[in-house]
This record gives structure tokens, C-alpha cells and sequence, in this order.
């Protein structure tokens, strides 16, 4: 009997667009456990509630924005790796971002082998640290 390796790796993906995440949820979850949010706020309740190997972000969200979320993660969870998405060339909300310690910044429409490829780098550099 073959046995299914249980999925260790918990993905928050957090975006305003239903599409977007919808389209993330379902090329990551053969990989992944994946949840998702719909803005900073909702991320910050599921942060709480329970442990994520990575979250993928978007920075312009209505409620609370990607920026202000990653503030407030990165305040309770300072280990946690955040990869922020972005559709605009807003740099200072990119700038931003990186000051407050986002892993990386990508530009959408995302190139997805290149976010895979970055996800799976995260996340062997984080599985080598704990």
C-alpha cells in the first residue's frame, strides 16, 4: 500500500482578489497545505490561530493592506517568512515592504515557475534554520 506523505508545508496566500487566489490555491495545494485570506486583517487572525511555514501577500488590499499586515506579523512573528505580491509599480510601498521585512517583493501577473522556485528556496532555508 503506498502511503501519501502528509503535507507539512502551510502556505497563507492573502489577496483581495478572488482570482488570484483561487488560481495560487490551486497551483500550490498539490504541494502544499494552502489557506486563504482576503485581507491583512483576516491573515492577522489566521497568524494567530495557527502556524505557517510561508505567506504569500498582496500589499494593496482594502480592510488592512499587505504592508501594515507584514508589520504586525513580522512584530508577533519575526521568524515568519512573508513574500509580498504586487500589481502596481508603487515604489514605495515596495520600499516599504522590504524595510519591514518582507523575503522578497514579486510583480504580477506572477511568473509562476520563478514564485515556485523562490517558495522552494524559502522554504528550505527556513527548514535548515529551526
Amino acid at each position: 500500500m503506498l502511503m501519501v506523505q502528509e503535507k507539512r508545508v502551510s502556505i497563507l496566500i492573502v489577496d483581495d482578489e478572488e482570482g488570484m487566489r483561487e488560481t495560487l490555491v490551486d497551483i500550490l495545494e498539490d504541494l502544499y497545505q494552502v489557506e486563504e485570506a482576503s485581507n491583512g486583517q483576516e491573515a492577522l487572525c489566521k497568524v494567530g490561530e495557527r502556524c505557517y511555514t510561508l505567506i504569500l501577500m498582496d500589499i494593496k488590499m482594502p480592510v488592512m493592506d499587505g504592508v501594515e499586515a507584514l508589520e504586525r506579523i513580522k512584530s508577533s512573528h519575526p521568524e515568519l517568512p512573508v513574500i509580498m505580491m504586487t500589481a502596481y509599480a508603487d515604489s514605495s510601498a515596495v520600499e516599504k515592504a522590504r524595510q519591514r521585512g518582507a523575503e522578497a517583493v514579486v510583480f504580477k501577473p506572477l511568473d509562476m515557475p520563478k514564485v515556485l522556485s523562490l517558495i522552494e528556496r524559502v522554504i528550505r532555508r527556513t527548514a535548515t534554520v529551526r
